[in-house]
């Protein structure tokens, strides 16, 4: 437990769970290994764990340099001029000018909750009250399948089939060392003993392979139904993308987008 980590600048670094009852100062730098809970406020600073964070108040990055990101969830006030990651899920009352990703759903609250300015990215869901603000102020949201996601499973893809590739090869020498001498031979023969090693570890690699392909496929199912829902008003100005298919809407209010068939499709919630 930590009292203000102010007026100075500092850097701490736990193996367990932060709890830090007052401020966090511009350019501090606070990493766990398991949650950090804030009482205070969070200016210009990194915050990082394994875990999830807890901001009781929350972030004004003012001078466009503060970073939290957790492997958990993210749970805040509000941000201000930040970078948030999360590896779930991340809470709010309002966002301004920020960059949030999450690799679950954003959700804005209350009745006044409201996502103005920046770039709002979630795999699964955006829940928000008010997108953008009247005057139109530039404001995007992507939900679904990202460019990162697609680049991983492109990556997957083509390294299977290197890995294929090689395999084939491999095992036609040993084809060909098994053909030509008895075990008692090739099995005293460092070229051949080399060949049975490397197969061995290319089977290894194509398994790990196989579970990481299973694994994106797995997410693109998650994310099937992705979407982002306004309960209160969609200004204009705002930018959605879902799924790699982008829209500028009109204003309007409480409704739900999703990817359909031939573009995407507004409910009325």
């Amino acid at each position: 437990m930590l009292d203000d980590v102010t007026p100075l600048r500092v850097r701490v670094v736990y193996d367990g769970c932060i709890y830090i009852q007052g401020n966090i100062a511009p350019g501090s730098s606070v990493m766990a290994t398991e949650d950090i809970i804030v009482d205070g406020f969070v200016e210009d600073s990194n915050l990082e764990c394994k875990g999830n964070i807890v901001l009781r108040q929350g972030v004004n990055a003012a001078g466009g340099h503060g970073t939290i990101r957790a492997d958990g969830n993210v749970s805040g006030n509000f941000f201000e001029t930040v970078y948030v990651y999360a590896g779930g899920d991340i809470r709010a009352n309002y966002c301004l000018n920020s960059e949030i990703y999450a690799e679950g759903c954003v959700e804005i609250s209350g009745n006044k909750g409201m996502i103005t300015g920046g770039k709002t990215h979630a795999m699964r869901s955006i829940s928000v009250y008010n997108a953008g603000n009247h005057t139109g102020l530039q404001t995007f949201f992507t939900v679904g399948v990202n460019e990162t996601l697609i680049k991983e499973e492109v990556d997957v893809n083509n390294r299977i089939e290197t890995v294929n590739w090689e395999l084939k090869i491999l095992n036609n020498g040993q084809k060909d060392f098994q053909k030509k001498y008895p075990p008692e031979v090739r099995n005293t023969m460092e070229i051949y003993l080399k060949i049975e090693s490397a197969i061995y570890t290319k089977e290894l690699e194509m398994g790990e392979l196989k579970q990481e392909k299973e694994r994106i496929e797995q997410k693109k199912k998650e994310i099937a139904g992705a979407k982002l829902c306004v309960r209160g008003m969609l200004f204009e100005g705002v930018v959605v993308e879902i799924s790699g298919e982008r829209f500028r809407p009109q204003k309007m209010s409480n409704v739900t987008l999703r990817r359909g068939r031939t573009g995407i499709a507004i409910y009325h919630n």
